[in-house]
């Protein structure tokens, strides 16, 4: 077991980087401002299905919701999969919810309820929607909401 957990173990963004690095859509520039920022303000997490980067971030004197900078997937449906391992990291440090900037298209058609879009940022409450996306990842979809 890894963080909190779940398969995510805290590894260097070094470390990875060449092998997620081609798979982050944007320009030269803006992948290395991606680079920076997850270099100064985030933890590097990977498991067998991809790479995961984070941070905290705050949302009112009272909350602060866990900020997704970087989630690389190794193989399709890694998100679906890896969603309720996302909603235990973000229980077990306290968050009130995730959030996080999808570079690539499409994230609007996968982040359904109970995802919110405000601007360019998805948002959703923490413990809503993680178990929804394992049944959904397994194909067991009865009794999802």
């Amino acid at each position: 077991m890894g963080v909190c957990g779940t398969p995510w173990q805290v590894v260097e963004l070094d470390a990875v980087w060449t092998r997620i690095a081609p798979r982050i859509p944007g320009t030269a520039e803006a992948i290395a401002l991606v680079r920076e920022t997850c270099e100064r303000d985030a933890v590097c997490l990977e498991c067998d299905d991809g790479v995961l980067v984070v941070t905290l971030e705050p949302v009112d004197n009272l909350h602060f919701r866990l900020f997704v900078l970087l989630f690389v997937g190794y193989r399709a449906g890694a998100f679906q999969r890896r969603e309720p391992d996302l909603d235990a990291l973000a229980v077990d440090l306290g968050a009130s919810s995730i959030a996080g900037f999808p570079a690539r298209r499409g994230w609007a058609r996968l982040l359904r309820r109970p995802w919110i879009r405000q601007g360019e940022v998805f948002t959703r409450k923490v413990g809503h929607g993680g178990e929804t996306a394992r049944r959904e990842a397994d194909g067991r979809t009865e009794g999802a909401g």
